[in-house]
């Protein structure tokens, strides 16, 4: 078997420690033995990337800290890092731009901290894309698409929640927003609010 890098074989075992889970039920979530994450989880055997994956959702890792493992097993990332000026996080950051608009036009005294709030982003994050990219055309988002009169029309969510809820109500509380995904069904939805 192969010796799994010391980064790698802590960084499951640490994980489903993290969670206070059992190896059984950890196996059982993954779809695979117990023997196996007590293997991997050893450093005796290196796990799939596919089963590094599933192991690192099961246990709600981050994704700004899934992409170490993978690396640290010698596979490629599963996540993208871009800067939100990246042109693959164009509608995501239009979105954005929207529901701080809303607000705005609603408060008008929130225009001085929304400006701020941007200046303090574009200094930590950039305004220009990274670096590294992956071959071939990766949407950040899931896309979901309608056949309507109109043609396809491509969407994509953002959810909003309330941020550490004491109420069991207010914490099964999520409102989805639909934007756009492209700019033909941005058109066709302009086109059609104009109509009205």
């Amino acid at each position: 078997m192969t010796q799994a890098p010391t980064s790698l074989q802590d960084t499951p075992r640490r994980a489903h420690r993290g969670r206070r889970i059992s190896q059984l039920e950890l196996a059982l979530e993954l779809g695979v033995s117990q023997r196996h994450v007590s293997v991997v989880e050893s450093g005796r055997s290196r796990p799939s990337r596919e089963l590094l994956i599933g192991w690192l959702q099961v246990l709600e890792a981050p994704l700004a800290r899934s992409n170490e493992p993978l690396l640290a097993a010698g596979y490629a990332p599963a996540y993208s890092d871009r800067h939100l000026g990246d042109p693959w996080l164009a509608e995501a950051d239009h979105a954005l731009e929207q529901l701080l608009r809303r607000e705005v036009a609603a408060q008008p005294s929130l225009l001085p901290r929304v400006e701020a709030y941007g200046a303090d982003l574009r200094a930590r994050l950039g305004t220009t894309a990274g670096a590294g990219s992956r071959s071939g055309p990766q949407a950040p988002v899931l896309t979901t698409r309608f056949r309507s009169p109109h043609g396809e029309l491509a969407f994509f969510s953002m959810f909003t929640t309330f941020g550490t809820p004491n109420d069991i109500t207010l914490a099964s509380l999520r409102v989805e927003h639909m934007f756009p995904a492209d700019e033909a069904t941005r058109a066709v939805l302009q086109r059609m609010a104009s109509h009205q």
